[in-house]
C-alpha cells in the first residue's frame, strides 16, 4: 500500500454517532458533586470558564471514549453497557492530562489556560487526582453487565493506566538523557499514549459483546488495531510539536524550545555526526528553554537529515500494519470502514 496523505481533515463520522451519548453520561457523573474542586473539572472539560460561568464547549477531541463505543459495536454488542467504560477513559485521561500540564509546566492546553496555571499546583494535583477516583466510581455503577465481564474490563483498564503512568515515568527520566534509542522512545511512548488508546477498543469489545456469540478473534484483532493507532496518535503529536501550526496552538519548534524527547527530536540527536552532534548534545544539556536562534538551527539540521520523512515513513508503515489488521479481521465492514477512517484522520490530523 502507498503512503496515505489525505486531504479531508474532519473527523471521523462516527464522532458524531456517539457525541451526545457519552457528552450526557460524563455530565450525570457531576450532577451530585458540589464541592468547590469539581469546579476546576468542568472547567478542565470545559463546561464552565475559570469563573464557573457555564459554557456550552467541548474541549479536546473525545478519541478514547468514541473508540470505547465503537469497540462495542464491532463485535455486534451492546454500546449502553460500555458506555460507563467510556467515561471513566475520557476521565483517565484527562487525569493524565492535567499531571502532564504540570510536569512540563505547560501554561495552555486547548488555547486556554492550564489548571495549575489558574488554581495553583497543588490544587491541580489533587483536582487530577480527584478525577481518577470518579473515574473508578463510573465503572462501578454499570448494572448492565455481568461481574465476571466487569472484573475483567476493570482489570484491563487498572493495568492499562497503570502502564500510562510509567509511560510517563519513562518520558521524565528521559529529559536527563541524551543518549536514547528510538526503540527505546517507541517503547515509553507504547506505554505513556498507546496502552489507553488500545485499552479503548479492547475493553469496548470485552464489555459490549454478546455473550451468545464467540467474539475472540474479533476482540484479538480490536486489540492489536487499538496499539497501532496508539503508536500513529502519538507519533504525529510529536510532529504537530516540531512542526506546528495556528490550527494546533503550537508554534513551529515549540517542543524543541522546551528540549523535548520526541521521536523527531531523537532521530536529529541519533542520526547527527560530527560537529552537529556536538552542538546537540550541547544544546539538549543546557538547563534553560532554547532561543530563535538555536530552534531555528536544529530545524535546519532536520531538514538535512530528512527527519519529517523519517517519522512519515514510520507513520506509514505503523498504518499499513494497522489496515492490514483491519482488513483481514471479522469486523463488520461498517466499523471497518469507521476505523479507516480513523486511522487516515490520525495520520494528517492538525489538532
Amino acid at each position: 500500500m502507498k503512503n496515505v496523505h489525505i486531504k479531508n481533515k474532519a473527523t471521523p463520522f462516527f464522532f458524531h454517532r456517539y457525541e451526545e451519548k457519552i457528552d450526557y453520561a460524563l455530565r450525570e457523573e457531576y450532577k451530585k458533586l458540589t464541592n468547590n474542586i469539581y469546579d476546576t473539572h468542568k472547567y478542565y472539560l470545559g463546561w464552565a470558564d475559570e469563573n464557573g460561568e457555564k459554557l456550552e464547549t467541548i474541549t479536546g477531541k473525545r478519541l478514547r471514549p468514541n473508540l470505547v463505543l465503537l469497540g462495542a459495536e464491532a463485535v455486534g454488542g451492546n454500546i449502553e453497557a460500555a458506555v460507563p467504560f467510556a467515561v471513566a477513559i475520557e476521565l483517565i485521561h484527562n487525569f493524565s492530562l492535567i499531571h502532564d500540564d504540570i510536569e512540563d509546566m505547560d501554561e495552555l492546553r486547548h488555547h486556554r489556560a492550564t489548571l495549575w496555571k489558574l488554581w495553583g499546583i497543588p490544587a491541580a494535583i489533587i483536582s487530577g487526582n480527584a478525577m481518577l477516583k470518579i473515574a473508578d466510581l463510573a465503572t462501578n455503577k454499570n448494572l448492565k453487565i455481568n461481574e465476571k465481564v466487569k472484573l475483567e474490563a476493570s482489570y484491563i483498564l487498572s493495568s492499562k493506566y497503570l502502564t500510562m503512568m510509567e509511560g510517563q515515568f519513562l518520558d521524565i527520566s528521559f529529559e536527563k538523557k541524551t543518549e536514547i534509542s528510538i526503540d527505546d522512545y517507541l517503547d515509553m511512548i507504547q506505554r505513556k499514549t498507546g496502552a489507553l488508546i488500545e485499552a479503548s477498543l479492547h475493553i469496548g469489545a470485552i464489555v459490549g459483546q454478546n455473550k451468545f456469540k464467540n467474539n475472540f478473534e474479533k476482540i484479538k484483532s480490536i486489540k492489536i488495531i487499538g496499539k497501532e493507532l496508539g503508536k500513529i496518535f502519538q507519533i504525529r503529536d510529536d510532529m504537530l510539536g516540531i512542526w506546528g501550526n495556528d490550527e494546533t496552538g503550537k508554534p513551529v519548534g515549540s517542543d524543541i524550545e522546551k528540549k523535548k524527547k520526541s521521536l523527531p527530536i531523537l532521530h536529529a540527536i541519533n542520526y547527527s555526526k560530527g560537529r552537529y552532534k556536538k552542538e546537540l548534545n550541547d544544546l539538549f544539556s543546557k538547563k534553560r528553554n532554547l532561543n530563535d536562534k538555536e530552534i531555528k538551527f536544529i530545524l535546519k539540521i532536520m531538514d538535512h537529515l530528512k527527519t519529517y520523512k523519517y517519522c512519515e515513513n514510520i507513520l506509514d508503515m505503523t498504518w499499513k500494519n494497522c489496515y492490514k489488521e483491519i482488513n483481514s479481521s471479522s469486523i463488520d465492514e461498517n466499523i471497518k470502514s469507521d476505523l479507516r477512517d480513523l486511522g487516515k484522520f490520525l495520520l494528517i490530523r492538525n489538532i
